[in-house]
């Protein structure tokens, strides 16, 4: 059985990936004097490109099991490992859990507003920046490049930055995503324990204070994400197109929704990576004997 230590670093930044469908999410209005109906949680789902955003995470998610292979079984998952996150990462069943909690989280919620903004020109235009921007940091050398033009821009203090911080803070996107990808994080240790691959002695209070240990890290890599991918998204807005959006984010009813769309999805995001740890466990427990 494997002590923690010898777990990759590479599980630490497990939620990454999903951290644009919080972003993409998180900016609906609701007004809870009316309920929204099916036809209109399906309007919405599709103004925000969701099927869209599930194939980019179900590719990310094959490309994830590749790392892990390298990392955690030497290379030697082979086909066997390929077919099961394939299975975690089943485009179907994604869309399946996360269209349902999407709907549920609207329960009793007004989105006509939402609906107006996001078929309006800036919403549309908005929605699509995020997603073409998603695609693009997909590619590693895409996503240094947006770090390092982020980092001077910081450097230089430039006012956009200011806008950038204000548009992550009013949707909460550093603390939730933080938090989620500890809970993700902690999901997956708790996968590799449930098969024997971690040292008896990893209690739950140990795995715990594990995934504690790793929170200044996962802090740091988010907020550096978040600011990379803001900017590389909404650069074509201009100063008042942004401050518009921002604007939209900050009512009431937008705010009580981008809580549920986080806590919607975080089910989803858990259960995969336990199975992560898990399938992984069974493999490397398998080794050892």
């Amino acid at each position: 059985m494997r002590p923690i230590s010898s777990v990759p670093a590479a599980v630490r930044w497990l939620l990454q990936p999903f951290m644009v469908l919080t972003l993409m999410l998180g900016l609906a209005v609701a007004r809870p004097a009316q309920s929204a109906d099916q036809a209109e949680i399906d309007q919405l789902w599709t103004l925000l490109l969701m099927p869209e955003v599930l194939g980019i995470m179900h590719a990310e998610g094959i490309d994830y099991g590749e790392s892990l292979d390298r990392d955690m079984l030497g290379g030697q998952g082979g086909d066997d490992w390929a077919a099961e996150v394939a299975a975690i990462y089943d485009i179907e069943w994604m869309t399946r859990t996360s269209r349902a909690a999407f709907g549920q989280a609207l329960a009793g919620v007004d989105v006509s507003d939402g609906i107006a903004f996001f078929s309006s020109e800036l919403g549309a235009r908005a929605v699509r920046l995020e997603y073409e921007a998603r695609k693009a940091m997909l590619d590693p050398e895409a996503d240094e490049l947006a770090r390092v033009r982020v980092q001077e821009m910081r450097d230089r203090a430039l006012p956009w930055i200011d806008q950038l911080t204000r548009f992550a803070e009013v949707n909460d996107l550093f603390e939730s995503n933080v938090a989620g990808a500890l809970n993700a994080n902690y999901a997956f240790f708790k996968g590799l324990a449930s098969g024997g691959a971690l040292d008896p002695e990893m209690d739950d209070s140990a795995i715990l204070a594990e995934v504690w240990a790793q929170e200044p890290g996962v802090r740091a890599d988010t907020i550096d994400w978040v600011y990379s991918f803001l900017n590389l998204a909404y650069q074509p807005l201009t100063d008042a197109e942004l401050d518009a959006y921002i604007a939209f984010s900050e009512t009431p009813g937008g705010q009580t929704l981008n809580r549920a769309i986080f806590s919607a999805f975080d089910g989803m995001f858990n259960d995969i990576s336990f199975a992560l740890g898990a399938g992984l466990a069974r493999r490397m427990v398998g080794e050892e004997l």
